[in-house]
């Protein structure tokens, strides 16, 4: 476990970083899983489970609320949900180019909505409670907005 939150993290950090250089970030993932499957106590295999469980964390460490990513931007990532072992082991950089890039778009679009959503003055007088039930990813940048 320690091994896929590590890696993960990891994957995170080169994700929101900006000058990016992936094949440097697969070799390093490479050799991460080689050195836990190595000298780690219980190392887990490098398999669709692993792969499922670290794209969980990692949608989950980038947008945990559901405010970023929309819900076609996860049907598109998920496409690499079960790949991400094989994506290691060859050293592919598909899955972090794609997150990349899509993450720094809806980044530039959540900005982009705070200024248009700030451009409406705020009444402090008027009772507010905010019940957030739906938990799912916005269909739109316009639901995104509405939300």
């Amino acid at each position: 476990m320690k091994h896929l939150i590590v890696a993960t993290l990891f994957i995170c950090k080169i994700v929101c970083t900006q000058a990016q250089d992936f094949s440097k970030t697969m070799n390093k993932a490479f050799l991460i899983t080689r050195m836990a499957e190595k000298f780690h106590l219980q190392p887990r295999t490098l398999n669709d489970t692993l792969s499922r469980d670290l794209f969980t964390v990692f949608l989950k460490e980038l947008d945990e609320h559901h405010t970023i990513f929309l819900a076609d931007d996860i049907r598109r990532l998920s496409a690499y949900q079960f790949q991400l072992d094989e994506a290691i082991t060859k050293r592919s950089t598909d899955f972090l180019t794609l997150a990349s890039s899509i993450y720094a778009q809806r980044i530039r679009q959540n900005d982009s909505l705070v200024n248009i959503i700030c451009k409406t003055a705020f009444n402090f007088f008027i009772a507010d409670n905010i019940i957030i039930k739906d938990t799912s990813y916005a269909a739109s940048v316009a639901a995104k907005q509405v939300r």
